[in-house]
């Protein structure tokens, strides 16, 4: 579901249809860590791995990863927790009748490389 602020904030349709197992933010390059932070606070309770904040980092530690959020130079992703292409990928080939071994997956990012794992033959590209 795509929403931007053309419907004055009515995302009645996109709250009917449910969370969303993906969400990207986009940003402006110089609010990316700003908002990461943020997003990895309000989401996870915890600072990002840069973070020197020790304390606040050892009172967190334990809490539950409630989604997987990643950074670009002008985004954030987040994912739900468990959701991914190489989970993906695998309910596809349950879905037609084939083994992931019988897969080749090609990936230039890092929110490939479960996919490229599950593949019988993953290939990185630059």
């Amino acid at each position: 579901t795509f929403c931007d602020d053309s419907n004055d904030g009515n995302y009645n349709e996109a709250i009917r249809r449910g969370l969303p197992s993906k969400l990207i933010i986009m940003c402006e390059k110089n609010n990316v860590d700003g908002v990461f932070s943020q997003i990895s606070n309000e989401l996870n309770g915890s600072t990002p791995p840069a973070s020197k904040n020790k304390k606040k980092e050892q009172q967190l530690q334990g809490r539950q990863e409630r989604a997987k959020i990643m950074k670009g130079s002008s985004h954030i992703e987040i994912l739900q927790k468990g959701i991914c292409k190489g989970t993906a990928l695998e309910k596809m080939c349950h879905i037609v009748g084939i083994d992931t071994e019988e897969c080749i997956s090609f990936g230039d990012a890092h929110n490939d490389i479960e996919f490229i794992k599950v593949s019988g033959l993953g290939i990185a590209m630059k």
